[in-house]
């Protein structure tokens, strides 16, 4: 396979954002010392990542490849490139996957030890190895479905790979809308209602009461969170409209 540009999407740590960038008071008292409380861990957290970003764009000179370095929440073209690799956890792999259109997308998991990175195939030791199967064509893919969500008919800008948590802004408040399927119509109340693809499947949407669909599957899935079951609507509940799969 061949691979000429890529585009390397990483996160900020917690120790660069709170305590390099901002100097939040979390972390650093009025004398603009750090404080010493749970900074060790942070710190080691953001040197593992840092070490992970360097490896990786070594390889990626090692292999002739050109490629450029952005923050994830950067807005930037991904058209031009054909590989794009998450460098972080599933939140980073999660933010490059909106926008990936016909590229590949590889996660790198920057911190095994403290990141589960479900979505991440490779870390800073096995990187040069896994990105040497791609280019030899020797290493599995899998296909994963997102899905698009329409707002006022009108199809928001990126597609979802995981899951859409429909909810009031004020997340302590009530939910109320409508869920329309089947010929049937039906209002709800509850703290918000969640929309799963298959690889969204095993995380919120399953502690909320879900099932879990293999990764390959083309379903999506549905499932009011904390719905509010009243003396007035009770006995109107279709259960089609509490659980199921389209």
């Amino acid at each position: 396979m061949t691979i000429r540009r890529a585009l390397v999407i990483y996160k900020k740590s917690t120790y660069q954002i709170y305590v390099l960038e901002r100097r939040s008071s979390l972390f650093v008292g009025p004398d603009k010392r750090a404080l010493p409380w749970d900074l060790r861990r942070l710190k080691q957290a953001h040197e593992t990542h840092q070490e992970t970003l360097a490896e990786i764009q070594r390889v990626l000179r090692a292999q002739g490849i050109a490629y450029r370095v952005i923050y994830r929440a950067a807005q930037h073209d991904y058209s031009p490139y054909d590989l794009v690799i998450s460098v972080g956890g599933d939140g980073t792999f999660l933010e490059a996957a909106r926008r990936v259109t016909r590229q590949l997308i590889l996660g790198v998991n920057s911190d095994p030890e403290r990141s589960a990175g479900s979505f991440c195939r490779a870390d800073s030791r096995t990187f040069e190895r896994v990105l040497g199967q791609l280019l030899d064509g020797g290493v599995s893919m899998q296909r994963l479905n997102r899905i698009q969500l329409l707002l006022n008919g009108e199809p928001l800008r990126f597609s979802v790979l995981n899951d859409i948590l429909i909810a009031h802004q004020n997340p302590a408040a009530m939910s109320r809308y409508a869920i329309h399927l089947n010929g049937i119509k039906e209002e709800q109340r509850s703290s918000g209602l969640w929309i799963a693809t298959a690889a969204g499947s095993s995380s919120a949407i399953l502690a909320a009461g879900g099932t879990r669909l293999p990764w390959g599957s083309r379903q999506f899935q549905y499932y009011p969170r904390e719905i509010y079951e009243g003396r007035l609507n009770r006995s109107r509940r279709a259960k089609r409209c509490l659980h199921g799969f389209r």
